[in-house]
């Protein structure tokens, strides 16, 4: 969760336990504040604040071009996150399970797949 309080002590302990290569992104879309600028304006995913506010009320099927860059950006920030702390990612998953949204699990596959 590379967006949230803990984060470079928890790179820290899989540094120091052996277990970086087997750590992967924890993505972020529910709380907290965004490490992108463009997410912290998507009023989708953040309130006027710029912290994250979405709430899985309903499904998300389609994205406005502008969310989808917004997201697009996120998620190569926290991948650039976690990068920056040496952890190679074993792969990606999201809290909340927000993954499992067809317009952002799409996206996040497809920004998996260029990472």
């Amino acid at each position: 969760m590379p967006n949230m309080p803990g984060f470079q002590e928890a790179c820290q302990l899989a540094h120091e336990h052996g277990i970086a290569t087997r750590v992967g992104l924890h993505l972020v879309l529910t709380e907290g504040t965004p490490l992108s600028e463009r997410m912290r304006r998507c009023r989708t995913f953040c309130d006027e604040e710029g912290k994250f506010c979405y709430v899985r009320n309903s499904r998300i099927f389609r994205l406005q071009e502008s969310e989808k860059e917004a997201l697009t950006e996120e998620i190569h920030a926290q991948i650039d996150q976690c990068r920056k702390h040496r952890l190679p990612l074993s792969h990606i998953d999201s809290h909340q399970h927000v993954h499992t949204e067809w317009a952002i699990g799409r996206i996040l596959i497809r920004v998996a797949k260029e990472e």
